[in-house]
Protein backbone atom coordinates (compact mmCIF):
# COMPACT_ATOMS: atom_id res chain seq x y z
CA UNK A 1 0.00 0.00 0.00
CA UNK A 2 1.53 3.32 -0.95
CA UNK A 3 1.94 6.21 1.43
CA UNK A 4 -0.89 8.69 1.30
CA UNK A 5 -0.76 12.08 2.99
CA UNK A 6 -3.32 14.77 3.53
CA UNK A 7 -0.49 17.22 2.94
CA UNK A 8 -0.01 17.48 -0.84
CA UNK A 9 1.80 20.15 -2.83
CA UNK A 10 0.46 20.07 -6.37
CA UNK A 11 3.58 21.50 -7.98
CA UNK A 12 7.01 22.25 -6.54
CA UNK A 13 10.37 23.19 -7.95
CA UNK A 14 12.83 20.79 -6.38
CA UNK A 15 16.21 22.01 -5.19
CA UNK A 16 19.43 20.06 -4.85
CA UNK A 17 19.37 20.26 -1.04
CA UNK A 18 20.59 17.08 0.65
CA UNK A 19 18.46 17.55 3.76
CA UNK A 20 15.86 20.03 4.90
CA UNK A 21 14.82 20.45 8.52
CA UNK A 22 11.84 22.50 9.60
CA UNK A 23 12.34 25.95 11.00
CA UNK A 24 10.08 27.33 13.67
CA UNK A 25 6.94 28.33 11.84
CA UNK A 26 4.78 31.29 12.75
CA UNK A 27 1.78 29.43 11.32
CA UNK A 28 -0.54 27.74 13.74
CA UNK A 29 -1.56 24.15 13.20
CA UNK A 30 -4.99 25.43 12.22
CA UNK A 31 -3.48 27.66 9.53
CA UNK A 32 -1.27 24.79 8.37
CA UNK A 33 -4.31 22.51 8.16
CA UNK A 34 -6.10 25.06 5.96
CA UNK A 35 -3.08 25.23 3.64
CA UNK A 36 -2.91 21.43 3.61
CA UNK A 37 -6.57 21.12 2.66
CA UNK A 38 -6.15 23.61 -0.19
CA UNK A 39 -3.21 21.63 -1.58
CA UNK A 40 -5.19 18.40 -1.33
CA UNK A 41 -8.27 19.93 -2.92
CA UNK A 42 -6.24 21.21 -5.88
CA UNK A 43 -4.62 17.80 -6.36
CA UNK A 44 -7.93 15.93 -6.26
CA UNK A 45 -9.57 18.48 -8.56
CA UNK A 46 -6.75 18.16 -11.08
CA UNK A 47 -6.94 14.38 -11.26
CA UNK A 48 -10.74 14.26 -11.33
CA UNK A 49 -11.51 17.17 -13.66
CA UNK A 50 -8.48 18.28 -15.69
CA UNK A 51 -8.56 17.27 -19.34
CA UNK A 52 -4.78 17.70 -19.22
CA UNK A 53 -4.52 14.81 -16.74
CA UNK A 54 -6.47 12.55 -19.08
CA UNK A 55 -4.43 13.74 -22.07
CA UNK A 56 -1.17 12.93 -20.27
CA UNK A 57 -2.38 9.42 -19.45
CA UNK A 58 -3.59 8.77 -23.01
CA UNK A 59 -0.34 10.16 -24.39
CA UNK A 60 1.69 7.92 -22.08
CA UNK A 61 -0.17 4.75 -23.00
CA UNK A 62 -0.32 5.59 -26.72
CA UNK A 63 3.46 5.97 -26.77
CA UNK A 64 3.83 2.80 -24.71
CA UNK A 65 1.97 0.83 -27.40
CA UNK A 66 4.45 2.07 -30.01
CA UNK A 67 7.40 1.19 -27.79
CA UNK A 68 6.08 -2.27 -27.02
CA UNK A 69 5.43 -3.05 -30.67
CA UNK A 70 8.89 -1.81 -31.58
CA UNK A 71 10.48 -4.02 -28.94
CA UNK A 72 8.57 -7.06 -30.19
CA UNK A 73 9.50 -6.42 -33.83
CA UNK A 74 13.15 -5.77 -32.98
CA UNK A 75 13.40 -9.15 -31.28
CA UNK A 76 13.91 -11.36 -34.36
CA UNK A 77 14.15 -14.66 -32.48
CA UNK A 78 11.82 -16.26 -29.92
CA UNK A 79 12.21 -15.14 -26.33
CA UNK A 80 13.68 -17.72 -23.99
CA UNK A 81 11.00 -16.67 -21.51
CA UNK A 82 7.57 -15.30 -22.28
CA UNK A 83 7.63 -11.49 -22.68
CA UNK A 84 5.79 -9.49 -20.03
CA UNK A 85 5.01 -5.98 -18.90
CA UNK A 86 4.98 -5.20 -15.18
CA UNK A 87 2.41 -2.67 -14.02
CA UNK A 88 1.75 -0.98 -10.73
CA UNK A 89 -1.96 -0.68 -9.92
CA UNK A 90 -2.83 2.45 -7.92
CA UNK A 91 -2.72 5.59 -10.08
CA UNK A 92 -1.20 3.50 -12.88
CA UNK A 93 -4.09 1.19 -13.79
CA UNK A 94 -6.75 2.15 -11.23
CA UNK A 95 -7.81 5.63 -10.10
CA UNK A 96 -8.20 6.09 -6.32
CA UNK A 97 -8.89 9.82 -6.34
CA UNK A 98 -12.34 9.09 -4.91
CA UNK A 99 -10.68 7.83 -1.72
CA UNK A 100 -8.52 10.94 -1.42
CA UNK A 101 -11.58 13.09 -2.12
CA UNK A 102 -13.52 11.40 0.68
CA UNK A 103 -10.66 11.98 3.11
CA UNK A 104 -10.75 15.65 2.18
CA UNK A 105 -14.52 15.89 2.60
CA UNK A 106 -14.29 14.12 5.97
CA UNK A 107 -11.34 16.21 7.17
CA UNK A 108 -9.29 13.03 7.67
CA UNK A 109 -5.86 11.73 6.81
CA UNK A 110 -4.94 8.32 5.43
CA UNK A 111 -5.38 5.30 7.68
CA UNK A 112 -5.11 1.58 6.99
CA UNK A 113 -8.70 1.17 8.16
CA UNK A 114 -10.24 3.70 5.78
CA UNK A 115 -8.09 2.43 2.90
CA UNK A 116 -9.26 -1.15 3.48
CA UNK A 117 -12.83 0.11 3.65
CA UNK A 118 -12.30 1.82 0.27
CA UNK A 119 -10.61 -1.12 -1.45
CA UNK A 120 -13.32 -3.49 -0.19
CA UNK A 121 -15.88 -1.41 -2.10
CA UNK A 122 -14.18 -2.40 -5.40
CA UNK A 123 -15.06 0.99 -6.89
CA UNK A 124 -11.74 2.35 -8.11
CA UNK A 125 -11.96 3.73 -11.64
CA UNK A 126 -9.64 3.16 -14.57
CA UNK A 127 -6.69 5.39 -15.37
CA UNK A 128 -7.30 6.75 -18.90
CA UNK A 129 -5.63 4.58 -21.54
CA UNK A 130 -4.64 1.76 -19.19
CA UNK A 131 -7.31 -0.72 -20.23
CA UNK A 132 -6.65 -0.23 -23.93
CA UNK A 133 -2.94 -0.77 -23.37
CA UNK A 134 -3.49 -3.96 -21.37
CA UNK A 135 -5.74 -5.36 -24.11
CA UNK A 136 -3.14 -4.37 -26.73
CA UNK A 137 -0.34 -6.13 -24.83
CA UNK A 138 -2.43 -9.28 -24.41
CA UNK A 139 -3.29 -9.32 -28.13
CA UNK A 140 0.45 -9.24 -28.86
CA UNK A 141 1.02 -12.28 -26.63
CA UNK A 142 2.60 -10.26 -23.82
CA UNK A 143 1.82 -11.29 -20.25
CA UNK A 144 0.48 -8.58 -17.94
CA UNK A 145 1.83 -8.73 -14.38
CA UNK A 146 0.65 -6.50 -11.54
CA UNK A 147 3.10 -5.64 -8.75
CA UNK A 148 1.34 -3.49 -6.18
CA UNK A 149 1.83 -2.45 -2.58
CA UNK A 150 -1.77 -3.20 -1.84
CA UNK A 151 -1.78 -5.82 0.90
CA UNK A 152 -2.31 -9.51 0.14
CA UNK A 153 -5.49 -9.31 2.25
CA UNK A 154 -6.88 -7.11 -0.56
CA UNK A 155 -6.21 -9.60 -3.35
CA UNK A 156 -9.77 -10.74 -4.01
CA UNK A 157 -11.33 -7.28 -3.86
CA UNK A 158 -8.55 -5.93 -6.07
CA UNK A 159 -9.01 -8.68 -8.65
CA UNK A 160 -12.77 -8.10 -8.62
CA UNK A 161 -12.30 -4.36 -9.12
CA UNK A 162 -9.82 -4.79 -11.98
CA UNK A 163 -12.01 -7.41 -13.67
CA UNK A 164 -15.08 -5.17 -13.34
CA UNK A 165 -13.19 -2.47 -15.24
CA UNK A 166 -12.85 -4.87 -18.16
CA UNK A 167 -9.45 -6.52 -17.68
CA UNK A 168 -9.65 -10.20 -18.56
CA UNK A 169 -7.19 -13.08 -18.59
CA UNK A 170 -5.17 -12.03 -15.52
CA UNK A 171 -5.46 -14.59 -12.74
CA UNK A 172 -4.26 -14.45 -9.14
CA UNK A 173 -0.77 -15.76 -9.99
CA UNK A 174 -0.16 -12.54 -11.94
CA UNK A 175 -0.86 -10.37 -8.88
CA UNK A 176 2.17 -9.72 -6.66
CA UNK A 177 0.84 -7.80 -3.67
CA UNK A 178 2.63 -6.70 -0.53
CA UNK A 179 3.22 -9.03 2.37
CA UNK A 180 5.79 -7.49 4.74
CA UNK A 181 8.30 -5.41 2.82
CA UNK A 182 7.33 -2.33 0.87
CA UNK A 183 10.19 -2.65 -1.61
CA UNK A 184 9.19 -4.32 -4.87
CA UNK A 185 12.70 -5.61 -5.60
CA UNK A 186 12.13 -9.25 -4.62
CA UNK A 187 8.77 -9.39 -6.40
CA UNK A 188 10.33 -8.05 -9.61
CA UNK A 189 13.07 -10.65 -9.27
CA UNK A 190 10.48 -13.40 -8.86
CA UNK A 191 8.72 -12.27 -12.03
CA UNK A 192 12.05 -12.18 -13.90
CA UNK A 193 12.61 -15.86 -13.16
CA UNK A 194 9.73 -16.80 -15.46
CA UNK A 195 9.27 -13.82 -17.76
CA UNK A 196 11.27 -11.44 -19.92
CA UNK A 197 10.22 -8.04 -18.59
CA UNK A 198 10.03 -5.64 -21.53
CA UNK A 199 8.59 -2.59 -19.78
CA UNK A 200 7.59 -1.43 -16.31
CA UNK A 201 4.75 1.00 -15.57
CA UNK A 202 4.24 3.08 -12.45
CA UNK A 203 3.60 6.46 -10.89
CA UNK A 204 6.48 6.21 -8.42
CA UNK A 205 10.16 5.72 -9.17
CA UNK A 206 10.38 2.76 -6.80
CA UNK A 207 8.01 0.94 -9.20
CA UNK A 208 10.94 0.62 -11.62
CA UNK A 209 14.14 -0.06 -9.71
CA UNK A 210 15.11 -0.60 -6.08
CA UNK A 211 17.86 1.99 -6.51
CA UNK A 212 15.15 4.57 -5.89
CA UNK A 213 13.95 3.05 -2.61
CA UNK A 214 14.04 5.58 0.25
CA UNK A 215 16.54 7.84 -1.45
CA UNK A 216 16.91 11.53 -0.71
CA UNK A 217 15.30 14.13 -2.93
CA UNK A 218 18.69 15.10 -4.36
CA UNK A 219 19.58 11.45 -5.05
CA UNK A 220 16.25 10.80 -6.78
CA UNK A 221 16.76 13.71 -9.14
CA UNK A 222 20.38 12.74 -9.86
CA UNK A 223 19.43 9.12 -10.53
CA UNK A 224 16.68 10.13 -12.95
CA UNK A 225 19.12 12.31 -14.86
CA UNK A 226 21.58 9.42 -15.06
CA UNK A 227 18.90 7.00 -16.28
CA UNK A 228 17.12 9.40 -18.63
CA UNK A 229 17.31 7.05 -21.63
CA UNK A 230 15.26 4.41 -19.80
CA UNK A 231 12.21 6.64 -19.37
CA UNK A 232 9.72 6.19 -22.17
CA UNK A 233 11.55 3.08 -23.32
CA UNK A 234 11.80 0.65 -20.40
CA UNK A 235 10.22 2.75 -17.64
CA UNK A 236 6.82 4.36 -18.25
CA UNK A 237 5.70 6.99 -15.72
CA UNK A 238 2.08 8.00 -15.06
CA UNK A 239 1.26 11.38 -13.45
CA UNK A 240 0.31 11.45 -9.76
CA UNK A 241 0.17 14.61 -7.65
CA UNK A 242 -2.02 13.03 -4.95
CA UNK A 243 0.74 11.21 -3.04
CA UNK A 244 4.06 9.42 -3.45
CA UNK A 245 7.66 9.06 -2.36
CA UNK A 246 8.46 12.36 -4.07
CA UNK A 247 6.78 13.93 -1.03
CA UNK A 248 8.23 11.46 1.45
CA UNK A 249 11.72 12.33 0.25
CA UNK A 250 11.09 15.98 1.17
CA UNK A 251 10.49 14.89 4.76
CA UNK A 252 13.41 12.42 4.72
CA UNK A 253 10.73 9.70 5.08
CA UNK A 254 9.86 10.96 8.58
CA UNK A 255 6.10 11.29 8.53
CA UNK A 256 5.36 12.42 12.08
CA UNK A 257 6.19 16.11 11.60
CA UNK A 258 3.36 18.42 12.60
CA UNK A 259 1.44 20.10 9.78
CA UNK A 260 3.22 23.37 10.51
CA UNK A 261 6.61 21.65 10.34
CA UNK A 262 5.71 19.98 7.04
CA UNK A 263 4.61 23.33 5.67
CA UNK A 264 7.97 24.81 6.70
CA UNK A 265 9.88 21.92 5.10
CA UNK A 266 8.00 22.24 1.81
CA UNK A 267 8.62 25.97 1.67
CA UNK A 268 12.34 25.27 2.04
CA UNK A 269 12.32 23.51 -1.32
CA UNK A 270 10.50 26.21 -3.26
CA UNK A 271 12.80 28.50 -5.22
CA UNK A 272 11.69 31.77 -6.72
CA UNK A 273 13.52 33.85 -9.30
CA UNK A 274 14.90 36.43 -6.83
Amino acid sequence: MKYYSLVILAAVTLSGCSEITPETSSSTEREALTVSQIHTENSVLWQQTAAEYKALCYQTYNMAKLQLEQKLHAHAFPYEKKPAVVMDLDETVVDNSFYNAQLLLNGEGYSKETWKEWSDLEKAGAVPGALDFIAFAQEKGVEVIFISNRRVSELQSTMNNVAALGVQGVDSSNYFLRMDEGSKMNRRSAVSENYEILMLFGDNLADFNEIFDKRSNADRNALVAGMKDDFGSKFVVLPNVLYGEWEGSLYNYKYDWTLAQKDSIRKGYIKGYK
